[in-house]
């Protein structure tokens, strides 16, 4: 499929400001985007080993909260009312839960981990826990741990292991790097999630909570062959995005050493492809957009808003760059103000 790019991230006076050590800048250029005052970010947390970064889109203000060794694994509530995010630091290893409230006051500050912890909530204790995502009635919580998929109540109590135990037992154990970055369906009754293992490229699994089935739909083959990975699904629920590319090295983590990839666009009930944008651009995939005709992605440490205003099958995609220095762990607060 042939697709052209619109670029419209450095248009009239748009000005890209690199904010100091947290470098984190903001073109708030909203024209070229389709609705811009419903899809527009609002905010943009980051987790990364320095810690938590917070950025206010608008008008790039940004807070940085640090000396919280946090995985690059953040999601939003679906109130907007936390971020969650995982910690690998020995004397609080977890997943946590940030108020929305302490990281915004955060803004032009650079506060210390131990200033805020107190107003934050531990919610597991798993050293391998990490890439939590809460349903959309924000009643359970899913995330990774000890390489399967697990959900638990919201508050982190009566967590229950769901994918599939590792393949090869305890003789192939270390060749099965493990299911990782669930993302629920709208309706809360399924979960998409990656699996991954050494020699063979990503694929991408499907739970369904009410017959506690797991269902494989994409069918990648060895190392070299374009894998898929870190689903997300659309407001819709008739489709997913992932990214699918070449992945050079699994060592601890699946593809561990990514390149980047272009976006495929799925049917979840069987993992058909319905349509794919562009060559070569993605290297995250963060969600997608309110209104369900765009996705948000990082590339080259900045974030983008890609809209697609002829479907996903179309031609043309605007594309505005809102954010650089943003890493991989990047979660979104939409503005739905009609400001």
């Amino acid at each position: 499929m042939s697709t052209r790019l619109v670029t419209s991230a450095a248009c009239g006076g748009a000005a890209l400001a690199i904010l100091g050590a947290l470098g984190l800048g903001v073109i708030a250029e909203k024209r070229g985007v389709a609705n811009a005052k419903r899809e527009w970010p609002a905010w943009v947390y980051c987790t990364d080993i320095d810690g938590v970064h917070i950025l206010e889109a608008e008008t790039g203000r940004t807070g940085e909260i640090v000396g919280l060794h946090a995985e690059p694994d953040s999601s939003l509530a679906p109130d907007g009312s936390a971020v969650f995010f995982s910690s690998e630091l020995d004397d609080h290893p977890g997943i946590w839960r940030l108020p929305t409230v302490v990281g915004k006051a955060t803004v032009g500050k650079r506060k210390k981990w131990s200033e805020v912890r107190r107003e934050c909530r531990q919610l597991t204790t798993g050293a391998s826990d990490r890439d939590p995502m809460v349903s959309p009635d924000g009643r359970l919580l899913a995330f990774s741990r000890e390489g399967r998929i697990a959900v638990a109540a919201a508050d982190g109590r009566d967590v229950r292991l769901v994918s599939l135990p590792n393949p090869y037992g305890r003789v192939g154990r270390k060749r099965f790097l493990g299911d990782l970055g669930p993302a629920w369906s709208p309706d809360g009754t399924r979960i998409v999630y990656t699996r991954a293992e050494i020699g063979r490229a990503p694929q991408l699994w499907l739970f369904r909570l009410a017959t506690g089935d797991n269902v494989q739909l994409t069918r990648e083959g060895d190392l070299g062959t374009p894998g898929t990975h870190s689903p997300t699904w659309g407001p819709s629920g008739h489709t997913i995005a992932a990214i699918r590319n070449n992945c050079p090295t699994m060592l601890s983590d699946p593809c561990g050493d990514l390149q980047e990839g272009h976006l495929v666009f799925m049917d979840p009930t069987n993992g058909a492809e319905i349509a794919e944008w562009p060559a070569g651009s993605v290297e995250t995939l963060v969600g997608w957009l309110p209104a369900g005709n765009g996705v948000a992605f990082v590339s080259g440490l900045a974030l983008f808003v890609a809209v697609f205003p002829n479907g996903f099958g179309g031609d043309t995609a605007v594309v505005n760059r809102i954010a650089t220095g943003v890493g991989s762990g990047a979660a979104i607060e939409w503005d739905r103000t009609g400001r």
